[in-house]
Order: structure tokens, then sequence, then C-alpha cells
């Protein structure tokens, strides 16, 4: 018995479109992670990541200013992620939905192909950041840790869908 499936196209291109939005902006906020070196810390600014290039004796002094403590920056990247997330999640149903042999499957593909080379480019970062605040309250492991688990994660579900789909 074959199944026929009928694709509202506006929908999923309103979703598709919708993806490269988020992503753009995601990818303008978390940019600077990618930049990252050992020890390196980040301010928040305009709700945009930003490498903190402040002499180590004026941090605190700054950070006290600018209100740029360690629980700050662990709600933010909670939030960031957290959209983040739920936007590569969209992805993985859209690819439930998408036959592949219909044009908007290789639109999807490239967009997931920009999005994982992105996540390959700041997961050191995110990984440097979590050494660095590693031992200072308040515990940023249990945000980072899920973080890092959805993008690795979706970094192996990409290999496996570009090995099987391309």
């Amino acid at each position: 018995m074959m199944k026929t499936i009928c694709l509202d196209e506006t929908s999923i291109m309103d979703d598709i479109t919708n993806i490269i939005l988020k992503y753009t902006l995601f990818r303008n906020r978390m940019n600077d992670l990618q930049y990252l070196e050992k020890n390196d810390k980040i301010i928040i600014w305009e709700n945009k990541i930003y490498k903190e290039s402040m002499p180590t004796i004026l941090q605190p002094i700054t950070r006290t200013l600018l209100g740029q403590n360690r629980h700050t920056i662990k709600i933010y990247l909670h939030n960031e992620f957290n959209e983040f997330t739920n936007l590569l999640n969209k992805i993985s149903n859209l690819y439930s939905i998408i036959p592949e042999t219909h044009k908007l499957y290789l639109q999807l593909n490239d967009i997931r192909d920009r999005i994982i080379n992105f996540i390959t480019l700041i997961l050191p970062g995110v990984l440097i950041i979590k050494n660095v605040y590693e031992y200072s309250p308040p515990n940023i492991n249990s945000t980072l840790d899920p973080i890092i688990y959805h993008l690795r994660n979706f970094i192996k579900k990409y290999s496996n869908n570009k090995k099987k789909y391309n």
C-alpha cells in the first residue's frame, strides 16, 4: 500500500525562511566564539557575545560596571542556545516531512551544511567557556553540557544524513 503525502509548500517554505532568519541572527550574536583561545573570557554587549579584550587588572571593574557576571553569561547562553536547539529540531522535523526528491529538500541540505560548518567553528569556543568558568559559581556546566551534547549530536546526525541523502 502506497501512501500519498500532500505537502503544503508555502508552509514549509515559511519554515525554511524562518530557519534562515533565526540562524543568521544566532550566527551574528555568537560569531566571536570561533575566535576564543584558551583562558579567554567573554562579554555580552547589545545581545551579542564578544571576546573580552580588557587587560586582566581592569576585568573585575569593567565586569562590575557592565553587569557582566557569570550568572548573566549562564542565562544568556542558556536562552540563546535553547532557541538554537529548537531551530536544529525544526530542521530534523522538516527532514521527516520533505521527500528527498523535492526541491525544498536540497535547500534544506544547504542550510543544514551552513549550520554544521558554523557549529564546527564555535564548538571549540563553547568548550573554552566551559573550561574557563568551570570551577566558579554558578555552575555553568549545567548549562553548557546539554548545549555541547545537542551541538555534537546534530553534527553526528548530519554526518549520517550526508552519507545517506547526498
